[in-house]
């Protein structure tokens, strides 16, 4: 979609994540900390910066298009939010929490006219790094074609998070 653009990853690495993407030709930068940089579209996920990050991108260049994922109003802490994204004009995209993170990810592209259904799962993930992992898996003894999924994201905590069978069952219907 965005052939030519310079794609940088901002976040997290406490659990080594951000490696993976060095395999990946279509990332630029991965970055543990926000970069001095001025983008032109920055996306922020609910697992991302959160409300501020996403505000601090926007006044560091204002003309740039923030998106966001909603968050819910509750509390008076909320309705601030709420107003200085009204207020920024920072467009938001809705959590929809029967789907996927990644499928929520791909949600933040809505505002710009990219629809997820646009997309193959398939052809989403990186060749490099497919490859390097099927080298990895050649001493298995696996057939031509398989499909591996990460149940749970324990990331060293005693009570994991784990997505519903039920779910990964919809989202291997819909990749395959």
């Amino acid at each position: 979609i965005f052939k030519d653009a310079e794609i940088d990853l901002i976040g997290d690495n406490k659990y080594g994540a951000n490696n993976l993407f060095e395999y990946d030709s279509d990332i630029d930068g991965v970055y543990t900390s926000r970069p001095n940089k001025k983008y032109d579209i920055v996306l922020n996920p609910f697992l991302g910066g959160g409300w501020l990050f996403g505000l601090k991108m926007k006044l560091i260049r204002f003309s740039s298009t923030v998106i966001s994922h909603n968050f819910r109003v509750h509390s008076l802490k909320d309705k601030v939010k709420h107003l200085l994204y009204s207020l920024f004009r920072l467009p938001r995209v809705e959590l929809d929490l029967t789907k996927h993170e990644s499928v929520n990810y791909l949600n933040l592209l809505t505002p710009m006219g990219i629809n997820d259904t646009q997309f193959k799962y398939s052809e989403l993930t990186c060749l490099k790094l497919l490859n390097r992992l099927n080298d990895i898996t050649k001493k298995y003894t696996l057939p031509d074609q398989y499909i591996t999924i990460q149940l749970g994201a324990a990331n060293n905590n005693l009570n994991p998070k784990i997505w519903p069978i039920k779910k990964w069952l919809d989202v291997i219907e819909q990749g395959l």
